[in-house]
């Protein structure tokens, strides 16, 4: 989609595309920057502008979630409410920073599901200041929404598929002054965003390391996408060289 060769060993690139990154920094973690890093940090930082001490619910914990979860915590939320339908994604979301867990259970209503995470956060006034949505469908949306609260901002960085559409109380954006919005690729700007994470990464506000779940060989790139589907790891390397 971005046009570049990812699983390559060599690529031209447009010098406008070339970002120098400190030389101190792995190159391993300097290779999550150009997407899950920008997309889902951005979506925190520069989408949703998260106030030190709000709080922020993650509705989708992929590695673009967990990126986001990161994100939440490098800004000093906090309350930071990770949500997904795995037990083992939850797991890795206390780990990475989360100060609260949801298991969505997959036989309740998305009203069941908002009317039981405002209750479980209800001495923090029932909703959060901001609800992001990064699991790219329309009921992870639809709960991300469900608990943000009057004069909240709600964020979708998802790709549904054009079919799916939103349905909302329309009345609830003017009444309760809401704000909905959009984040492609965490209205990020390489240029100016990357150098900061990369001084994130170096203080060790951006612990990029904990992506990471291993390496693998190009030989293994289609084992590694069905790893991925399965939800078995965040981020893994791909070693393009002493291929036997």
């Amino acid at each position: 989609m971005g046009g570049t060769s990812g699983f390559a060993t060599h690529a031209v690139l447009s010098k406008h595309s070339v970002i120098q990154v400190d030389p101190s920094m792995p190159p391993q973690c300097a290779a999550l920057l150009g997407c899950g890093v920008i997309t889902g940090v951005g979506a925190v930082t520069n989408s949703a502008k998260v106030a030190f001490g709000s709080s922020v619910a993650i509705v989708g914990l992929g590695g673009v979630g967990l990126c986001g979860l990161l994100g939440a915590k490098a800004c000093g939320a906090s309350l930071i409410l990770a949500i997904d339908l795995e037990e083992r994604k939850l797991a890795k979301a206390k780990e990475f920073g989360a100060t609260h867990t949801y298991l969505v259970q997959k036989n309740d209503s998305l009203s069941k599901t908002v009317e039981n995470i405002r209750q479980m956060i209800g001495p923090f006034a029932g909703a959060v200041d901001y609800a992001i949505e990064m699991a790219g469908n329309g009921p992870a949306l639809q709960i991300a929404y469900g608990i943000t609260k009057p004069g909240g901002t709600t964020v979708t960085i998802g790709l549904p598929d054009p079919e799916v559409d939103l349905s909302i109380q329309q009345v609830s954006i003017t009444a309760e002054e809401r704000t909905l919005i959009g984040s492609y690729l965490g209205s990020g700007v390489a240029i100016r965003d990357l150098p900061r994470y990369v001084e994130l990464y170096k203080k060790g506000a951006l612990p990029l390391e904990k992506l990471i779940s291993g390496t693998i060989q190009l030989s293994q790139i289609n084992e590694g996408f069905d790893m991925l589907e399965r939800g078995e790891v965040i981020r893994l390397m791909v070693n393009l060289k002493d291929e036997k």
